[in-house]
Protein backbone atom coordinates (compact mmCIF):
# COMPACT_ATOMS: atom_id res chain seq x y z
CA UNK A 1 0.00 0.00 0.00
CA UNK A 2 1.50 3.11 -0.60
CA UNK A 3 0.18 6.65 0.84
CA UNK A 4 0.86 10.16 -0.21
CA UNK A 5 4.19 11.64 1.39
CA UNK A 6 3.68 15.31 2.22
CA UNK A 7 4.37 17.49 5.46
CA UNK A 8 2.67 20.79 6.91
CA UNK A 9 5.09 23.31 9.28
CA UNK A 10 3.82 26.35 10.46
CA UNK A 11 5.40 29.66 9.00
CA UNK A 12 7.74 31.99 10.64
CA UNK A 13 5.93 35.03 9.76
CA UNK A 14 2.67 34.60 9.83
CA UNK A 15 0.17 32.58 12.05
CA UNK A 16 -0.22 30.11 9.05
CA UNK A 17 0.37 26.59 8.25
CA UNK A 18 1.49 25.43 4.46
CA UNK A 19 1.19 22.00 2.44
CA UNK A 20 3.49 20.28 0.65
CA UNK A 21 7.12 18.81 0.22
CA UNK A 22 9.77 18.83 2.64
CA UNK A 23 13.46 19.91 2.25
CA UNK A 24 16.05 20.82 4.95
CA UNK A 25 18.43 22.97 3.75
CA UNK A 26 21.46 25.33 5.12
CA UNK A 27 21.09 28.95 4.20
CA UNK A 28 23.11 32.11 4.77
CA UNK A 29 21.90 35.40 3.65
CA UNK A 30 18.75 33.86 1.50
CA UNK A 31 21.51 31.86 -0.31
CA UNK A 32 20.99 28.27 -0.54
CA UNK A 33 23.63 25.94 0.26
CA UNK A 34 26.29 28.37 1.66
CA UNK A 35 29.78 27.42 3.37
CA UNK A 36 30.35 29.81 6.37
CA UNK A 37 27.87 31.31 9.24
CA UNK A 38 24.93 28.53 8.01
CA UNK A 39 21.67 28.22 9.37
CA UNK A 40 19.62 25.09 9.03
CA UNK A 41 16.16 25.58 7.61
CA UNK A 42 12.84 23.45 7.37
CA UNK A 43 11.14 24.00 4.15
CA UNK A 44 7.44 22.96 2.85
CA UNK A 45 7.35 23.70 -1.04
CA UNK A 46 4.04 24.34 -1.23
CA UNK A 47 2.58 24.70 -5.37
CA UNK A 48 6.31 25.91 -6.23
CA UNK A 49 6.68 28.15 -3.44
CA UNK A 50 9.59 27.66 -0.56
CA UNK A 51 8.13 28.41 2.19
CA UNK A 52 10.23 28.64 5.70
CA UNK A 53 8.92 26.52 8.30
CA UNK A 54 9.27 26.74 12.29
CA UNK A 55 11.14 23.39 12.73
CA UNK A 56 9.29 22.00 15.79
CA UNK A 57 5.68 21.96 14.04
CA UNK A 58 6.88 20.23 11.02
CA UNK A 59 5.05 16.73 10.73
CA UNK A 60 3.95 14.48 8.20
CA UNK A 61 1.22 13.60 6.99
CA UNK A 62 0.03 10.11 7.89
CA UNK A 63 -2.14 8.66 4.61
CA UNK A 64 -4.97 8.63 7.11
CA UNK A 65 -8.23 10.93 7.48
CA UNK A 66 -10.57 11.50 10.52
CA UNK A 67 -13.80 11.02 10.81
CA UNK A 68 -15.01 14.44 9.19
CA UNK A 69 -12.35 13.90 6.16
CA UNK A 70 -9.37 16.19 7.35
CA UNK A 71 -5.67 14.59 6.99
CA UNK A 72 -4.37 13.78 10.49
CA UNK A 73 -0.63 14.73 11.00
CA UNK A 74 1.93 14.16 13.53
CA UNK A 75 1.33 16.88 16.41
CA UNK A 76 -2.73 16.39 15.81
CA UNK A 77 -4.51 15.91 18.78
CA UNK A 78 -7.18 13.54 18.27
CA UNK A 79 -10.23 12.08 20.12
CA UNK A 80 -9.97 8.08 19.23
CA UNK A 81 -12.48 5.86 20.03
CA UNK A 82 -11.00 1.82 20.33
CA UNK A 83 -13.07 -1.23 22.14
CA UNK A 84 -16.19 1.72 22.84
CA UNK A 85 -13.62 4.16 25.00
CA UNK A 86 -13.14 7.53 23.88
CA UNK A 87 -9.50 8.83 24.44
CA UNK A 88 -7.71 11.99 23.94
CA UNK A 89 -4.06 11.18 22.45
CA UNK A 90 -1.19 13.21 20.18
CA UNK A 91 -0.50 11.49 16.89
CA UNK A 92 3.57 10.42 16.71
CA UNK A 93 5.82 9.12 14.46
CA UNK A 94 7.13 5.61 16.07
CA UNK A 95 10.67 4.88 15.05
CA UNK A 96 11.02 1.08 16.12
CA UNK A 97 7.89 0.22 15.28
CA UNK A 98 8.20 2.67 11.83
CA UNK A 99 4.54 3.81 11.87
CA UNK A 100 1.91 6.68 13.11
CA UNK A 101 0.02 6.34 16.12
CA UNK A 102 -1.88 7.97 19.12
CA UNK A 103 0.12 8.18 22.52
CA UNK A 104 -1.01 9.62 25.99
CA UNK A 105 2.47 11.17 25.83
CA UNK A 106 3.57 9.40 28.77
CA UNK A 107 3.77 5.90 26.94
CA UNK A 108 3.94 4.48 23.44
CA UNK A 109 3.44 0.84 24.41
CA UNK A 110 1.03 -0.85 26.66
CA UNK A 111 -2.54 0.15 26.70
CA UNK A 112 -1.79 4.03 26.57
CA UNK A 113 -1.66 4.31 23.00
CA UNK A 114 -3.56 2.98 19.69
CA UNK A 115 -2.67 1.94 16.20
CA UNK A 116 -5.08 5.11 14.63
CA UNK A 117 -6.03 2.08 11.64
CA UNK A 118 -7.18 -0.06 14.71
CA UNK A 119 -9.28 2.62 15.95
CA UNK A 120 -13.59 2.72 15.31
CA UNK A 121 -13.20 6.39 15.26
CA UNK A 122 -10.65 9.21 14.98
CA UNK A 123 -11.66 13.20 15.38
CA UNK A 124 -8.58 15.66 14.54
CA UNK A 125 -10.08 18.11 17.99
CA UNK A 126 -6.13 20.56 17.32
CA UNK A 127 -2.66 20.10 17.65
CA UNK A 128 -0.29 20.57 19.93
CA UNK A 129 1.24 23.61 18.54
CA UNK A 130 -1.71 25.71 18.59
CA UNK A 131 -4.57 24.05 20.78
CA UNK A 132 -1.64 23.66 23.91
CA UNK A 133 -4.50 24.01 26.25
CA UNK A 134 -6.00 20.64 25.11
CA UNK A 135 -3.26 19.02 27.07
CA UNK A 136 -3.21 21.01 30.51
CA UNK A 137 -2.40 18.91 33.35
CA UNK A 138 -1.52 15.95 31.37
CA UNK A 139 -3.87 14.14 28.29
CA UNK A 140 -7.38 12.83 29.97
CA UNK A 141 -8.40 10.05 30.59
CA UNK A 142 -5.28 8.19 31.35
Amino acid sequence: MSREIKFRGKLHDEDRWVYGYYAKTVVNDGIPFCLEDCRIHNIIIENGTMWFAIPETVGEYTGLRDCKGQEVYEGDIVETVYDGILRIYVVVFDLEELGFKATNGKENYGNNFQYLTCCEEVTIIGNIHDSPELLKGGIPNE
